[in-house]
């Protein structure tokens, strides 16, 4: 649970709500996108206030289920997006070897996941959905 993750994401949400009201006499139909976004981001509030990760339909296998990815597809977005820029910015190593067999790192892109032939993952990020090749 973490107050201030829940925080932010209703104030976001709080956010898209306000903006598209007030978008509607502009763009008519197209402000419920500010509506799904704010859905998105309230479940997500949910979720971090104490609901924990059953509320992001993340399956035990690692995979989410459709209608998580429908739910919380801007969110989705967002992460997308935000992960791409931090792992093109700082260049630090995906992972290290903290002891024999014993690995530390950040989630994994496909590509870099395909290469190390692991089998086994500790996975820490409810947000996310595995990467393919685990």
């Amino acid at each position: 649970m973490s107050l201030k993750y829940s925080l932010t994401f209703l104030v976001l949400a709080v956010a898209c709500v306000s903006s598209g009201l007030s978008a509607w006499n502009v763009i008519g139909w197209g402000s419920v996108a500010f509506l799904y976004v704010a859905l998105s981001f309230a479940v997500l509030s949910i979720a971090y206030a104490g609901a924990g990760p059953r509320v992001l339909f993340k399956r035990a296998s690692g995979r989410r289920s459709f209608w998580g990815w429908l739910l919380l597809g801007p969110y989705f977005l967002l992460n997308t997006v935000s992960f791409g820029l931090y792992r093109l910015l700082p260049r630090e190593p995906a992972y290290v070897q903290v002891a024999p067999n014993l690995f530390f790192g950040r989630r994994l892109t496909a590509g870099e996941a395909a290469m190390v032939g692991w089998t086994s993952v500790l996975d820490l990020a409810g947000e996310f959905a595995e990467a393919r090749p685990l």
